[in-house]
C-alpha cells in the first residue's frame, strides 16, 4: 500500500495532490523507528517526572519567602496545571486501549481528510475508513495490527476512530493548509 493509494480510498476517487502531500507530512510522525524502545513507555515517563516535578516544586516556591528573585506566578500556575496534566496521563496509562497515540493519530488523519473531501460527513463504523487507517498505518512504515496471519484488521481500529469521532482541530488545520495552500517547504 502507498501514500497515493490511501489517499484515492479516502477521496473515493482519484485524490487532490494536497491530500498526498498532507499524508507525506503525516506518515513521517506515524511511522516508527522500530528501535526506539521510548515510543511505548512516553506517557509513563512523562506521569514519572510530572511526579517529580510536582515533589520539589513547593520546595522551590519557598524562595520567595526568602526574597530570592523568581517567576513565582509561573510556579503557582505550574503547579496548578501540572496537577492536571499528570491526572490526565494516569488516565491515559490505566485506560489506553492501544497504548500507541501513533495509532489514534492515524485514525484522526482518516477521518479529518475524509470530512475535508466529503463535505463534512464521516461514517466512522465503515469498513472502508477503518480499512484506509490500516492502510496508512502500513504506508507508513508499520506493521500490520494483525493479530493473526489472514486475519480481518478493520475492528482493530474499532476504538482508535471513536477515539477521535468529535474531530481534531491541529491535523484538521493541518490538512486544510495543505488544501488552500501550495505546497509548504
Amino acid at each position: 500500500m502507498t501514500l497515493p493509494d490511501v489517499a484515492k480510498r479516502l477521496a473515493d476517487a482519484d485524490p487532490p495532490a494536497w491530500l498526498i502531500q498532507a499524508l507525506e507530512e503525516f506518515a513521517d510522525l506515524i511511522r516508527q523507528p522500530r528501535s526506539d524502545p521510548e515510543l511505548d513507555t512516553i506517557e509513563r515517563k512523562l506521569f514519572r517526572y510530572a511526579e517529580y516535578i510536582q515533589r520539589w516544586l513547593p520546595l522551590y516556591a519557598r524562595l520567595e519567602d526568602y526574597e530570592f528573585e523568581g517567576p513565582w506566578n509561573c510556579i503557582d500556575d505550574l503547579s496548578s496545571n501540572l496537577e492536571e496534566f499528570r491526572l490526565f496521563l494516569a488516565k491515559e496509562i490505566t485506560h489506553s486501549t492501544s497504548g500507541d497515540p501513533r495509532r489514534k493519530l492515524c485514525a484522526a488523519v482518516c477521518v479529518e481528510g475524509y470530512r475535508l473531501l466529503h463535505d463534512g460527513r464521516v461514517q466512522l463504523h465503515s469498513g472502508n475508513l477503518r480499512q484506509t487507517c490500516e492502510d496508512l498505518w502500513l504506508a507508513s512504515g508499520n506493521p500490520t495490527t494483525a493479530k493473526a496471519v489472514g486475519a480481518d484488521v478493520r475492528d482493530n481500529w474499532r476504538r482508535d476512530l471513536e477515539h477521535v469521532a468529535n474531530g481534531d482541530d491541529w491535523v484538521r488545520s493541518r490538512l486544510e493548509l495543505y488544501k488552500t495552500s501550495a505546497k509548504i517547504i
